[in-house]
C-alpha cells in the first residue's frame, strides 16, 4: 500500500491533522469498494519525540519519524501553523522536520505541506537538493487547507471519479471537485515573477502548433540549449518538455470543455502528433481518457445548472 506520513510541526490546526485523516480513510472506502482493497496506510509522526502543540492548546504526544525505514514513503504531508511559530522556541520541529526530509529525500515519492510553516519545511527540502525533482514535490505544493489538499492529492492518485465519492462520503464541498473538474497547466504560478519566463510562457501558449523543442525555446531566451535547461528547471522545478506537455493538456482540456471538435482535431490543434499521444498523456497525467474528460466535464455542468 501508499504509505501517507503525516509529519505534524509545532503550531498545526488541530482540524487540519483530523481532516486529511478523514480524506484518505474515505478514499480507502472507495478504492476498496472497487478494488476490495485500500490504497493507503496512514501513519502520524512528530519531528521528534517530544509532545507537539498545536495552535490552541492541544498537545499531541506521538511516535518520532524513524531514523530508518524500509519501504519508500508515497506521500510526506508536513503540517504546521503559521510564520509566527517559526519565530518561537518551539520551532525545534521545523528545523528537525527539514533536516529529516533532507536526509531521506531519495526515498520520499512526493513532499506535499498544509501551512505557512509547513511550506516552508517542505519548500527548503526541495530547493536545497541542489536537482530540484519535479517527481518528488506536490505541483500544489503550499499553504492550504489539509482537507483541500488531501483531496487534490487522492485526485492525482486514483483519479477524479474516487475523489468525487469521497466528497459524498464525507460531505465536504471543494469547488474544483463538486464543480466541474477542469485542468489547468499551473505554469504561470511557477514563473516566480522571472520576467523571462513568463514571456516564454506566453509566446508557448500562443505556438502550441508548432514543434516546441529545448533549441528552440533556447533560442527565445537567448541561450544555449544546455544552458536554458538547467536555468528553466531552477526556476520553475519542471523540464521544459514537461511544460510544453502541461500547456498542451490545458489547451485540450480548454477546447474539449468549450468545442465540440473531434479529439483527433483537438490533438492536432494542441500540438500533439496524434490522438493516441494525447490520450497517453490524459491518463498518464489526469487518469482518465479525453472521452471520460468529456463526460465528467458535461456531467459536472448539467448538475451545476440544476443547483
Amino acid at each position: 500500500m501508499a504509505q501517507i506520513w503525516l509529519i505534524v510541526v509545532d503550531g498545526f490546526e488541530l482540524f487540519d491533522v483530523a481532516a486529511a485523516i478523514q480524506v484518505f480513510e474515505a478514499a480507502n472506502t472507495a478504492h476498496g469498494e472497487i478494488y476490495g482493497r485500500s490504497f493507503y496506510e496512514i501513519h502520524i509522526f512528530a519531528p521528534a519525540a517530544t509532545p507537539v502543540r498545536g495552535a490552541g492548546s492541544t498537545i499531541l504526544n506521538i511516535s518520532a519519524l524513524p531514523a530508518d525505514f524500509g519501504e519508500n514513503v508515497h506521500t510526506a504531508l508536513v503540517i504546521g501553523g503559521t510564520a509566527s511559530h517559526m519565530l518561537s522556541a518551539s520551532s525545534t520541529h521545523t528545523s528537525r522536520a527539514r533536516d529529516w526530509i533532507l536526509q531521506h529525500r531519495s526515498k520520499i515519492d512526493r513532499i506535499a505541506s498544509v501551512g505557512t510553516v509547513g511550506f516552508t519545511v517542505a519548500d527548503a527540502a526541495h530547493r536545497r537538493t541542489g536537482r530540484p525533482d519535479a517527481r518528488r514535490l506536490w505541483d500544489a505544493v503550499a499553504a492550504s487547507a489539509g482537507m483541500k489538499l488531501a483531496l487534490k492529492l487522492v485526485a492525482d492518485d486514483l483519479g477524479q471519479p474516487i475523489a468525487i465519492k469521497v466528497t459524498e462520503q464525507i460531505g465536504a464541498s471543494w469547488e474544483p471537485i463538486s464543480a466541474p473538474f477542469r485542468f489547468r497547466s499551473g505554469l504561470p504560478a511557477r514563473a516566480t515573477g522571472d520576467s523571462r519566463v513568463i514571456a516564454l510562457h506566453a509566446w508557448m501558449d500562443e505556438n502550441l502548433h508548432e514543434r516546441l523543442s529545448v533549441e528552440t525555446l533556447a533560442e527565445r531566451v537567448a541561450m544555449t540549449p544546455r544552458t536554458f535547461g538547467r536555468f528553466y528547471l531552477r526556476t520553475t522545478g519542471i523540464t521544459p518538455a514537461r511544460a510544453v506537455e502541461l500547456l498542451r493538456l490545458s489547451r485540450a482540456c480548454d477546447e474539449i470543455e468549450t468545442t465540440p471538435m473531434s479529439f483527433k482535431a483537438i490533438a492536432l490543434r494542441c500540438g500533439f502528433s496524434t490522438e493516441e499521444v494525447m490520450r497517453r498523456v490524459f491518463l498518464r497525467v489526469l487518469k482518465m481518457s479525453p472521452s471520460d474528460y468529456r463526460r465528467q466535464y458535461r456531467a459536472g455542468t448539467q448538475q451545476g445548472s440544476q443547483d
